[in-house]
């Protein structure tokens, strides 16, 4: 469904920074939009920050499971 898509100025403006993005994911969840960054940025470095540690666990199997 491309939720997390940014709109396509937006776009634009992080594909030319020239560098990969920082990213910052607080209250990452289970880790669906840190996988979703982690593969349209694929060089960035993500943090990403969960305090509920359910959710935290759920958070590493899911990017476990994404690679």
């Amino acid at each position: 469904e491309r939720q997390y898509e940014p709109p396509p100025a937006v776009a634009r403006r992080l594909d030319d920074l020239g560098r990969p993005p920082a990213i910052l994911d607080l209250g990452a969840n289970v880790g669906y939009f840190t996988v979703f960054a982690a593969a349209r940025f694929p060089d960035s470095r993500i943090f990403a920050f969960e305090p509920d540690p359910a959710n935290a666990e759920l958070m590493r199997r899911t990017l476990h499971a994404n690679g």
